[in-house]
Parts: structure tokens; sequence; C-alpha cells
């Protein structure tokens, strides 16, 4: 693709319908067989731009049976065009970073947990990519105007005692999130960082067993990300574009962004990984 640049970029939400495991692949010796992916500085989940493309890929294959198409998105595949002539996707897929994850709480089935260091990073992404975002004032405004007390987080519905997890009696602010629903999703809480990050870093651990004739084979223990879970990556893409690359880009981001859910991750047959995905940039 000679004399494009990739200065144009998307960004999109991930919304875990069920539980996730993108798994690290790391030899662990502890008690948890299986982790999940994890950012090697924050040790929050993550989901890597390797696994996030191929899963993405998988999923087109699923749905397209025009190979250059597919291959103009994403470029040569690792494993089936070795050898031939290799082709750089149109796309540049960034690691997908935790927005929001569930919490149980006691009025509520749970809260929607995020916490100001976690907008202060996607703010800062926002801002990197030049990214146009409707909801920037509101998002600057909820962490500007709250400070979270470490124990004790804020919810944004006046509920009587309600009690997030093991945290104390949650503070109640007055301030409208509704604003914020395309992103963070409803039921909103807002947790001191270190009360966010000891959440991100326990996560579910789910007992998985081999039976033969009844009887247990293997018992293996597999952390999950919770469903309804948010994350949420950058995509880059080029900006001079002739009319069929243009067909091209808008029939990738029309299927990306549909009503098709993409499995990321593993444990496909037992529903891990169903994910629904929506760009909440705009590019215009």
């Amino acid at each position: 693709m000679p004399n494009q640049k990739f200065n144009k970029s998307d960004l999109h939400i991930i919304h875990a319908i069920s539980n996730l495991h993108v798994g690290s692949g790391d030899n662990n010796f502890g008690i948890i067989d299986n982790q999940v992916q994890r950012d090697i500085i924050t040790k929050r989940p993550t989901i890597n731009s390797s696994s996030l493309k191929g899963a993405l890929r998988e999923s087109f294959q699923k749905h397209e049976d025009e190979s250059q198409f597919i291959k103009y998105v994403f470029g040569s595949h690792p494993v089936n065009d070795r050898g031939n002539d290799s082709q750089k996707g149109a796309y540049t897929f960034l690691a997908s970073h935790l927005l929001v994850m569930p919490l149980r709480a006691n009025t509520k089935a749970f809260f929607r947990a995020t916490s100001p260091e976690i907008i202060k990073e996607f703010l800062s992404m926002v801002e990197i990519f030049e990214i146009e975002l409707k909801e920037l004032e509101a998002l600057k405004k909820l962490i500007n105007e709250h400070e979270p007390k470490e124990g004790s987080p804020i919810v944004f519905e006046e509920l009587k005692e309600t009690i997030i997890e093991d945290l104390d009696r949650a503070e109640y602010k007055e301030f409208d999130t509704s604003t914020l629903s395309s992103l963070l999703g409803e039921n909103i809480a807002l947790l001191h960082d270190a009360d966010f990050n000891r959440y991100a870093n326990s996560l579910p651990v789910i007992a998985r067993n081999h039976l033969e004739d009844g009887v247990s084979q293997n018992l293996w223990y597999e952390e999950v990300v919770p469903r309804e879970s948010r994350f949420y990556f950058v995509t880059t893409k080029p900006s001079n574009l002739n009319s069929e690359d243009s067909d091209r880009i808008k029939r990738f981001e029309g299927m990306l962004h549909s009503d098709k859910m993409v499995q990321i991750g593993a444990n496909a047959t037992i529903g891990y990984g169903y994910c629904s995905i929506k760009k909440v940039s705009s590019d215009e």
C-alpha cells in the first residue's frame, strides 16, 4: 500500500457477554493453573493485540469467504501465507485495556466499577491518538469532582446502605452518569485506585475437570475475567484511500460493529469469550 499513512484512529469498546479467558500461556506453578493475560506494567487484565487480531480474523473468516478482503484488513496469515509474498494489513490493532469490571453488591446484583487511574489512562489514550469523543468532558468532570477514599467507593444512585464486595458502605454523590452509559454502562461505582487494582488482581477462579467414565482424570483451576467487564482498544487505518479500499474499510467496520458477537480467547465450546464490539469515537 504505497503512500498510505496510518493517521486515522478509532476507539472501540469490548463488552464481555460471557466470562472471558484469554490465556497468558505462561507456566504457572501456583494454585491457579491457567492465568489470563495481564498488562506488563499495571498487572491488570488485558487482551494482547496479537490475541485480539487473531480472534477478529477468525471471526471474519467464518462470515466472509473472500480471502483478499481478509488479507487486506489483517495482512498475510502468519501460517497459511508463509513463504508467499507478505502483505501488511490495512489496520493496526492495539492491545485492549480494562475499563470497567462488575463487583457484587447488596442493593443491586452488581455495580460496574472503575477508578480515577483507569479513567486517566483512558483519557491519555484518547489524547495521544487524537480521538474525538463526545463523553470527554463528562469523564474529566467525573474524576475531577470525585475522589473516592480507600475502602469507600462512590455510587451515583441514592441507595441506602450500599455495600460493594467487602468494602465499607458506599458514599452517594449526585452526578448524572447517563451520558457515560455508552462507555461504562449503567450502575457505575468509582473506586479508589488501590481498591480497584486489588479486585482486578484477584479475578474469579473456576475449577475445571476432565472426566472419563465419571472419574476425574484432571482437575485444574482457571482465572476468568467476569462477564459484563469492558475493555477498550484503538485501531489505526490509512487515510488516503482509493475507492476500492474505501469500500473495504466500510465493509470491515460494518461487520465489526454489527450485531454479530466475536469469540475472544479460549473455551468457546463452554461459552467463554463471547463479546460485542462497539465503536465509540468519531473519525469525521
